[in-house]
């Protein structure tokens, strides 16, 4: 596939999937096919968080809000972050996951990144400079 098309069809992904997502659990018949599979979804990726000790909230495509919520971490957590990214990195070079007693200490869903509250200042800001 081109860059070209693997940009475009991540676009076309970014900006109808939630739509499609919508409409399809709204149907009797997807509904229930939809959410077992977004769980399946959410532990394989919750198993794989766990075996670097990452978050999920380390994953996320730095684009410039996620980049601002970064910046306005406090000190402790923006090392904790770079701590837990240099470690994943190491595993993953050295083909080795966290012990089982890290593992269970680690919690993926729990964010700590506000990039909602960044994503609504940046839109108010746009939305009062027109």
């Amino acid at each position: 596939m081109s860059s070209f098309a693997g940009g475009y069809l991540s676009q076309f992904t970014r900006q109808y999937a939630p739509q499609f997502a919508s409409v399809m659990t709204k149907i009797p018949v997807f509904g229930p096919v939809f959410t077992s599979m977004g769980h399946a979804y959410q532990a394989n990726i919750d198993k794989n968080l766990k075996k670097y000790g990452l978050k999920y909230d380390d994953l996320l495509i730095e684009d410039e809000d996620v980049t601002a919520a970064v910046d306005k971490l406090n000190s402790s957590e923006f090392s904790n972050r770079n701590k837990r990214i240099k470690r994943a990195m190491d595993l993953g070079l050295k083909h080795k996951y966290l012990n089982a007693e890290s593992q269970a200490k680690v919690e993926p869903f729990v964010g700590y990144l506000q990039t909602d509250k960044v994503r609504a200042q940046r839109i108010e800001r746009e939305i009062l400079s027109q």
